[in-house]
């Protein structure tokens, strides 16, 4: 009787390696940081008077306002960020034991329906049919459970996704 397969763990989409976004996002947070704080302390000479340092005055603040919004974005963006690239870092290598563990078991799997052939060959079996029935419900569980683990981990490349 043959055995289904264990599940193919899917590919992993995900390739980039995120640590460059994020040192470029730092860095961008740093410069907004840097604009901000120039604008603050710029926004108008001592001894400018008038609507010159009225408009010089507006303009700086106007700035400091956008480079603070840019600021804060920027700075909710990193840490989901860094949450996805730890994540998508996680599967893959959660992906590389499951493709390990999929290969044993198709090997046992494989293994089984040659002994069983064999067996079905010769006269008389080397072990009793119980033996060979508990091998069988054995490897049929464990695929169970492995199938299930691609499931949860299929699920958790997509919730990363969704992130």
């Amino acid at each position: 009787m043959s055995l289904t397969p264990p599940a193919t763990v899917p590919p992993l989409e995900a390739t980039v390696s995120g640590d460059w976004i994020l040192e470029c996002l730092r860095s961008a947070v740093s410069d907004c940081e840097s604009v901000v704080e120039w604008a603050q302390t710029g926004a108008a000479p001592l001894d400018w008077k008038g609507s010159a340092a009225t408009v010089a005055t507006h303009a700086m603040t106007a700035t400091v306002r956008e480079f603070s919004i840019v600021r804060g974005a920027l700075n909710s963006v990193l840490p989901a960020l860094t949450a996805y690239i730890d994540d998508i870092a996680d599967l893959r290598r959660q992906r590389t034991w499951l493709v390990e563990d999929r290969e044993a078991l198709e090997e046992r799997r494989l293994n089984l329906e040659e002994e069983e052939r064999l067996a079905d060959l010769a006269t008389v079996g080397d072990g009793s049919p119980r033996d060979d029935e508990d091998k069988k419900n054995a490897l049929v569980l464990a695929i169970a459970v492995f199938n299930a683990r691609v499931e949860t981990w299929s699920g958790d490349v997509s919730a990363a996704e969704d992130l």
